[in-house]
């Protein structure tokens, strides 16, 4: 609301300036000179590549020479991690046996560390599943052989003269 209360009952000065001085808000009718610059940035960059540290740090690298970390990955811990209920292949759930997960940082208190670029191990035991293995194999072989000796049985009595 225009002109402020207190100017309704008194004169209020103008925020303009006085008629012919310099003083208060003036401008001036010319041309526009830059005089200087300061440049406080880079040049347009697009993401070349990511990395990943053992701490969790994300980092992207761009084009123009510049990288930025970008997110640190978390990692959950369980008190009881043989609780977890499996999904599939390598994807476990919380479930109650295993309580609740606890966020934590990389490389950090009870975490371990990120492996960036690098294989995971398998998880099978090697000599269990050598033995279910050659268990199979022979479970196999003693399935064919009774039935080549079923074979030969049926193939003897045809050959049984009739009377």
């Amino acid at each position: 609301m225009f002109p402020p209360r207190a100017c309704r009952r008194r004169p209020c000065p103008s925020i303009s300036g006085t008629i012919g001085s310099t003083s208060g808000l003036t401008q001036f009718d010319t041309g526009s000179t830059l005089n200087g610059t300061t440049v406080d940035g880079s040049a347009f960059g697009t993401v070349t590549g990511v990395t990943v540290a053992k701490d969790g740090t994300v980092t992207a690298q761009f084009s123009n020479g510049l990288s930025q970390d970008v997110y640190k990955v978390p990692l959950a811990t369980f008190t009881n991690e043989d609780g977890l209920g499996q999904v599939s292949g390598n994807a476990y759930i919380p479930t109650k046996g295993s309580g609740t997960a606890n966020i934590n940082l990389a490389n950090s208190g009870p975490a371990g560390t990120i492996q960036s670029e690098s294989l995971e191990g398998s998880t099978v035991d090697l000599a269990t599943e050598f033995t279910n293995l050659i268990t199979t194999q022979r479970a196999y072989s003693a399935s064919a052989r009774i039935i080549t000796t079923a074979d030969q049985m049926l193939q003897q009595l045809d050959q049984l003269p009739t009377t």
